[in-house]
């Protein structure tokens, strides 16, 4: 059976960010549908969408970033220690290699802590929204408190926020220092 988990969390990150925001100044779907209670349902579907995805998908990613954090930081330590060393054809390949995956990685990164602050912001706005009697304002208000933001990662253990791409590179550079310093004592 095909898991179309990956397919649908597209669809929903769409909806999540364009169509569920109250005071957008133009919408695709009607006004009844943006009604506060009918808002909340569709958040709430969207954020089972997003937790089978992260059944899916979150399972991997803290493997994955294990694995590239080490392969760049040996690609560094390779291209600074061995430098004199390797043809300028071996050294021009793994630095394409390294800036490709590092910069591939580091948009990742920074697209998923963008989607965190997104969702965070789509709470905050809900009592906010225009249409809504003091009824409605007090229950979106108490529904944004139960509702958490929707994230990237691993849940319990990582979480890919605005400030991962910068403790990312950060791990680089202190990982690869430390290789030159370990390797300069031996």
């Amino acid at each position: 059976m095909i898991n179309i988990a990956p397919i649908v969390e597209g669809v929903a990150v769409g909806i999540l960010m364009r169509e569920i925001k109250p005071g957008m100044k133009s919408y695709i779907t009607r006004k009844a549908l943006r009604t506060p209670f009918i808002l909340t349902r569709m958040y709430l579907v969207v954020e089972i969408l997003h937790k089978m995805f992260l059944d899916l998908a979150g399972l991997l990613i803290l493997p994955f970033h294990s694995l590239m954090s080490q392969f760049i930081v040996l690609v560094c330590f390779i291209l600074i220690w061995y430098a004199d060393h390797l043809i300028p054809m071996d050294t021009a390949r793994l630095l394409i290699i390294m800036a490709a995956l590092q910069g591939t990685y580091c948009t990742f990164l920074e697209i998923s802590g963008r989607f965190h602050v997104k969702s965070e912001n789509l709470l905050k706005s809900f009592p906010n929204h225009k249409a809504c009697n003091n009824f409605e304002k007090k229950y979106l208000l108490k529904f944004t408190r139960a509702c958490k933001p929707l994230f990237i990662g691993t849940p319990g253990y990582f979480r890919i926020q605005r400030l991962t791409v910068l403790t990312f590179l950060r791990g680089i550079m202190v990982g690869t220092l430390d290789m030159i310093l370990t390797a300069k004592n031996s």
